[in-house]
């Protein structure tokens, strides 16, 4: 009977430090980090007569813990990216030098259509309105799933700029990471910027890709 009662005390002990394992290895330290990016480029018009500069700027955040807790090893997973006040914007001008003067259109259509870096089809995208998210073909990655947003301005003007506050769209992907190695270091999603121009009777549109990337390393 002794020795019933002492294994009757020593299960306990060893469930209570098999559990106590389980939830220290799931304790993981999440955090979040914003950093800024900016894209620019030009685009000369013969039919309108006039340079389009085409801006992109807002801010990257993404969501990471390290692979090692507690160690110097720095390499880590994200599993979350936002995009927060996405920005577009247009400037027209006579010509793409620096000379160039400010020249008014018509009216003018910007579309903002963000997507995977990778093209990972097992990477999740959601959006609050404005933004959309469905199947759009893009430069990069096909027919794929993309958070887009489009608008149209009627005002006679030289520039134009679609605002987005907030963080109105949020990825997902499965299997992200981040190291502090040439070529690992940043976290990066793609953009389609389209752009079509009028003026008077006349008009013309142009597309305009890229990845942007923020550091995780410097």
């Amino acid at each position: 009977m002794a020795t019933m009662r002492k294994a009757l005390v020593v299960v306990p002990l060893a469930l209570a430090v098999q559990f106590g394992s389980i939830s220290d290895a799931g304790a993981v330290n999440r955090h979040w980090t914003s950093k800024s990016y900016y894209s620019t480029t030009s685009h000369y018009s013969k039919a309108l007569k006039r340079c389009i500069t085409v801006h992109l700027t807002g801010k990257l955040q993404f969501r990471w813990w390290r692979k090692i807790p507690n160690s110097q090893h720095k390499d880590i997973w994200i599993d979350r990216v936002r995009l927060s006040k996405p920005r577009m914007g247009i400037i027209a001008r006579t010509n793409c030098h620096r000379d160039g003067r400010p020249a008014k259109l018509t009216k003018a259509s910007l579309s903002q259509r963000f997507y995977d870096s990778k093209c990972e089809r097992t990477t999740s995208v959601s959006a609050t309105i404005p933004f959309a998210v469905g199947l759009s073909t893009t430069k990069k990655c096909g027919k794929f799933r993309v958070a887009k947003r489009s608008s149209t301005y009627g005002a006679n003007d030289y520039n134009y700029w679609q605002n987005n506050s907030g963080r109105p769209v949020t990825f997902k992907p499965d299997g992200l990471s981040a190291k502090p190695y040439k070529g690992h270091k940043s976290v990066c999603v793609r953009a389609d910027a389209v752009v079509v121009a009028y003026r008077s009777n006349e008009s013309d549109s142009f597309s305009r890709h890229d990845k942007l990337c923020v550091a995780a390393f410097k």
